[in-house]
């Protein structure tokens, strides 16, 4: 017998690393990140001898976890993409029915400079990267490149060889595509009219931080054309969060607490039973525990986007909150345009659900705690049919030119912290505004936009109709605002 238990133990300490292996994980940009950012993690099974069905992929760090359920054919190797917060690093289970688990384990690097990637053809390389003060340049191979657009904000930039260019795949190109729309600085260094004309019309931004040369540039080159893109964040999670309404619970706790007063206060004025007096609290204590439970979940999504007068895409930053007054873990969907774009998870204990066929975020999964809110930030962009262009006119006067074939809706100009209401631009039509009838800003996206803005830059402020971002189970899209914003070739007085 006791032959027989030596030879179970062995099979079972001989087992692990076989489980080990059959799981392997990589990341883009040789693991290169920065705080904040997201990635992906590329997953390959080997041949599972188990019956066909999924197993449960889950990766788990400090930033958060994410899941996605996979489906597998026994003895078959398959492969999946996930994206992941690219923060320290991340835990990966592969759970198959029957409780069976493989791990593996991919940590993420970060650097005190920005992290720039440079980017040649493997052995057909001919320049190495210089050494640039204030950057971090990472000489890497076409294959490290990501497949998602959301891993680009691991990195501060992108240098690519024309070589390198042409041994992209499908899933790399849209991606690099994207970035490139998203307005993230890209440095083609290759004289390829083709590839050149297709990533201009793709940018975003104007175009402004995609640099197209003949040849891969020196140090300073390199410095000076970084140092040159315009770049200008988005707003911060607390300015969005406060264009969004007030949480109702707190008004609901409020009242609670005042009928708790009014109820107190009547009782101790009529009777002068101990019974009373002693059960009061308790009963108190019961009604507002009861009324916390009982109010509903609040979900809500509120969309700040950003553009040039003249660009085609706008950048946006997206909020959904959910807020809740009893503890609890809540599921949310998440509407489908949200699904590509990059993420932020508020922190451990919170999860977001992938669909590797679609490859987007579908949902999420947030710890709450009583009276409190759990949020998510999404960055990305979306194409905008046509916009509005504002210049400098005689006479202190600003023309606001509607680039729309349709009606221009409720708006307001914005110029040295003043506000215009503007109403009834036709399609393709204009309206003078003096600017000494200016008002100050009047709410809290107009203040937002007015801070956006450079002194000698005005802005259009839109209410976006973001109904079409809904999906069928996303949350309702509380508020929505675009700002153009206008640079002025000639000041106004």
């Amino acid at each position: 017998m006791w032959r027989s238990g030596l030879a179970a133990i062995a099979v079972i300490c001989g087992s692990q690393p076989a489980l080990a292996q059959q799981l392997s994980v990589t990341a883009p940009w040789a693991g290169w990140s920065r705080p904040g950012a997201s990635s992906e993690l590329d997953i390959e099974f080997a041949a599972i001898d188990e019956p066909s069905g999924q197993l449960r992929i889950v990766a788990r760090g400090a930033a958060g976890n994410v899941s996605a359920n996979v489906a597998f054919s026994r003895g078959r190797a398959s492969r999946v993409r996930l994206a992941v917060p690219a923060q320290g690093g991340l835990d990966i289970e592969a759970i198959i029915a029957g409780g069976r688990t493989l791990r593996a384990r991919q940590d993420f690097k970060s650097a005190e400079r920005p992290v720039l990637a440079w980017v040649d053809a493997g052995l057909g390389a001919t320049v190495a990267p210089p050494a640039t003060a204030g950057l971090r340049i990472e000489s890497l191979q076409p294959a490290d490149l990501p497949r998602l657009a959301a891993s680009y904000s691991s990195i501060a930039g992108l240098v690519i060889t024309g070589a390198a260019l042409a041994e992209l795949d499908d899933a790399q190109l849209l991606a690099l595509l994207a970035q490139i729309r998203r307005c993230g600085f890209v440095f083609l260094a290759a004289r390829v009219p083709q590839a050149q004309a297709v990533l201009q019309q793709a940018a975003g931004c104007g175009g402004r931080n995609l640099v197209l040369a003949a040849s891969v540039p020196d140090a300073a080159q390199l410095a000076q054309a970084f140092a040159a893109q315009p770049i200008s964040p988005g707003p911060a999670g607390d300015q969005i969060r406060a264009l969004g309404a007030d949480a109702r619970q707190l008004a609901v706790l409020a009242a609670l607490l005042l009928a708790y007063g009014i109820v107190a206060l009547l009782l101790l004025t009529s009777t002068a039973r101990l019974r009373w007096l002693l059960a009061m609290p308790l009963l108190a204590s019961g009604g507002i525990l009861i009324g916390l439970f009982a109010i509903p979940l609040e979900t809500s999504l509120i969309v700040w986007a950003e553009t040039g007068g003249r660009d085609a895409n706008a950048q946006y930053t997206a909020l959904l909150q959910v807020r809740s007054a009893a503890p609890g873990v809540r599921s949310v969907d998440l509407p489908p345009v949200l699904g590509n774009a990059g993420f932020s998870l508020p922190g451990k204990g919170n999860s977001l659900r992938w669909d590797p066929l679609t490859e987007r975020m579908v949902g999420a999964e947030l710890r709450t705690q009583l009276l409190t809110e759990s949020s998510l930030q999404f960055n990305g962009s979306f194409p905008i049919a046509g916009a509005a262009t504002v210049t400098a006119a005689a006479n202190n006067r600003l023309i606001l030119r509607n680039a729309r074939t349709a009606a221009l809706p409720k708006a307001w100009l914005l110029y040295r912290g003043r506000q215009y209401a503007i109403a009834n631009v036709g399609p393709l039509g204009q309206v003078a505004v003096d600017i000494s009838t200016g008002q100050p800003p009047t709410d809290r996206a107009q203040r937002l936009a007015a801070e956006r803005l450079a002194y000698d830059e005005a802005g259009v402020l839109l209410v976006l109709d973001l109904s079409g971002m809904r999906g069928p189970d996303s949350p309702p899209i509380d508020n929505g605002w675009l700002l153009i914003r206008q640079p002025l070739t000639r000041a106004v007085l």
